[in-house]
């Protein structure tokens, strides 16, 4: 059996890694302070758990449970996170000014358009 958090793949070996030049290699294994794993362990029992039986989870539509306000601010952290994992800077504009375009129901999108 495998220490506790050595990770391991679905054949319950260790996971390989690419190198660099294409070659493949083990990914070494990091021990843990046994009070990290204890903390870390505490910490996770607090996470917020749902078990649904499959095709009874609730819609992904939160606007039954959030108001407006919520749903935007959700938004705007993680839009916040993208750019910094991006590692770009955040841009900075005015309301008038933010780039945008109408769509209307039935007009014909550009090939590029991810909408």
């Amino acid at each position: 059996m495998a220490p506790c958090g050595q990770p391991r793949n679905h054949a319950g070996r260790p996971p390989r890694a690419r190198l660099t030049g294409g070659r493949w290699g083990r990914i070494a294994f990091v021990a843990l302070d046994p009070k990290d794993v204890a903390a870390r362990r505490a910490a996770r029992a607090a996470w917020p758990i749902a078990v649904y039986k499959l095709g009874s989870e609730p819609s992904d539509d939160l606007s039954d449970v959030t108001t407006a306000a919520e749903r935007v601010a959700m938004m705007a952290e993680l839009a916040e996170s993208a750019w910094r994992l991006a590692g770009r800077p955040m841009p900075v504009y005015d309301r008038r000014t933010i780039p945008g375009r109408v769509l209307r129901p039935g007009s014909a999108r550009s090939d590029d358009d991810d909408s």
